[in-house]
C-alpha cells in the first residue's frame, strides 16, 4: 500500500501570485468551459484576492511545490455574522495522491471558523469530468457539507 504524501498548507502571498497563474494555466484545460486561458486575467484576479482584505488563498505544498489552492473569502451581507465562500478549490496534478485536498478543507474550515462565518458555501461549477467532480463532492460531504440544490448556469452566447 502506497502512503500518502504530507501537504503543508500556508496562505498565499503576493509573490506567489505567478506560481498559481501557471497552476491554473494547466488546470484550466481540465475544465469543460471551453475558453482561452488569459494569463493577464489569471494574474490580475489572483493578485487581487491574495492581497483582498476579506479574502485569501490557502496554498497546499508538498516539497515546496504548490499541489494545490482554495480561494476563500469572507462576506458580511445582510446579517449579523459573514457567510464563508470557497471561490475555487484545486487539486493541481502534482496534488493528487497526496492529503492535499483533505489538508486544504480542513483549513478552509478553521479560516471560516476563525472568522466567525455562519455557513460555508461550495460549489462544484469547474464542468470537470465525471469522476474528478465526484471527488470533489465527496469530499465536501465527507468535511460535513450538505447539499442544499442545484447550481444553475446559462453559456452565454
Amino acid at each position: 500500500m502506497r502512503s500518502l504524501k504530507h501537504s503543508v498548507v500556508r496562505l498565499a502571498e503576493t509573490e506567489d501570485t505567478c506560481a498559481l497563474v501557471d497552476k491554473f494555466k494547466g488546470g484550466n484545460t481540465e475544465s469543460g468551459y471551453g475558453l482561452t486561458y488569459s494569463e493577464k486575467n489569471a494574474f490580475k484576479y489572483l493578485y487581487d484576492y491574495i492581497n483582498h482584505k476579506e479574502c485569501d488563498v490557502l496554498v497546499s505544498e508538498e516539497g515546496g511545490e504548490i499541489t494545490g489552492c482554495v480561494m476563500i473569502a469572507e462576506s458580511l451581507e445582510f446579517h449579523d455574522r459573514p457567510f464563508c465562500y470557497i471561490g475555487k478549490f484545486w487539486i493541481f496534478s502534482s496534488g493528487r495522491r497526496t492529503d492535499a485536498s483533505r489538508e486544504l478543507i480542513s483549513h478552509s474550515l478553521k479560516w471560516a471558523k476563525e472568522r466567525d462565518c455562519s455557513h460555508l458555501f461550495v460549489t462544484a461549477t469547474a464542468e470537470l469530468a465525471d469522476k474528478e467532480q465526484r471527488l470533489f463532492i465527496n469530499l465536501m460531504k465527507k468535511s460535513g457539507l450538505v447539499e442544499h440544490g442545484p447550481v444553475l448556469s446559462l453559456k452565454m452566447e
